[in-house]
């Protein structure tokens, strides 16, 4: 027996609209999740670990280490020991106060202001964190007073 084609066509367009919809309901709410960007960055502390904590892992973890010294010790980049309020002279003149914004824009773009006597040698590290991962970072270099 062979169905007329209006019932097959009728048939395949009904099951393929059918499909649509569900795909549709079967995604719903798949953008709406907060992704860290860039996508394999983690969102949260790791389990165990508090915001702080997270910080100073990230510090170590990205190299920050190599240069800027958590202790006091005045070393190529500085100590973050009691950064935080501190003026700092610029290369080309001018100031600025240390503050989470200073701090941030160091991280993202650390040529736009350079303090005086330092090397110019920091890369960036835009796009090589999450915004959760920036800002923990920045919670635990103000928290070193």
């Amino acid at each position: 027996m062979t169905l007329p084609l209006r019932s097959v066509l009728e048939k395949s367009l009904l099951s393929g609209a059918l499909f649509c919809v569900l795909s549709v309901f079967s995604l719903a709410g798949c953008a709406e999740v907060e992704r860290a960007y860039p996508p394999e960055r983690p969102v949260e502390p790791p389990v165990g670990m508090n915001h702080r904590s997270w910080g100073a892992a990230i510090f170590r973890e990205m190299g920050c280490a190599g240069c800027h010294n958590v202790g006091g010790v005045d070393e190529a980049g500085g100590t973050m020991l009691g950064l935080v309020g501190k003026t700092r002279r610029l290369e080309g003149g001018g100031e600025v106060v240390a503050d989470r914004e200073y701090i941030t824009r160091s991280i993202l773009d650390p040529s736009a202001e350079v303090v005086l006597g330092r090397p110019n040698v920091m890369p960036s590290y835009r796009g090589r964190l999450g915004p959760q991962e920036l800002e923990a970072l920045v919670d635990f270099i103000v928290s070193l007073r």
